[in-house]
């Protein structure tokens, strides 16, 4: 990740994806609702609203997904789709606040 973070214009989700890309088995991509649920379920802290993400986010994000993967016997990138697709279900906020609303 720290290698793909002096590349302009690389955050951590866009970098987290291309790492998912190269290796789906160790890594899943970080983002705003999976973000928010891991931080619900307190397997995460901080940033709760899931934007503004770094890269010691991404670490504790990494570990979560993958001390899930191993007990669910899935992939990171497996757990990372699940919570995603859970939390789009259960949304009923606007997903991205905009600043002074």
């Amino acid at each position: 990740m720290e290698a793909l973070l002096v590349l302009q214009g690389v955050s951590v989700p866009s970098g987290s994806a291309v790492l998912t890309m190269l290796d789906p088995g160790r890594y899943g991509v970080i983002d705003i609702r999976a973000w928010q649920l891991l931080h619900r379920l307190k397997l995460v802290d901080g940033a709760p609203s899931g934007t503004g993400l770094s890269a010691a986010n991404w670490e504790a994000f990494l570990t979560a997904i993958r001390v899930l993967a191993v007990r669910l016997e899935a992939t990171p990138r497996d757990i990372e789709r699940a919570l995603f697709y859970v939390h789009r279900d259960y949304q009923k906020d606007t997903l991205y606040r905009r600043p002074g609303r």
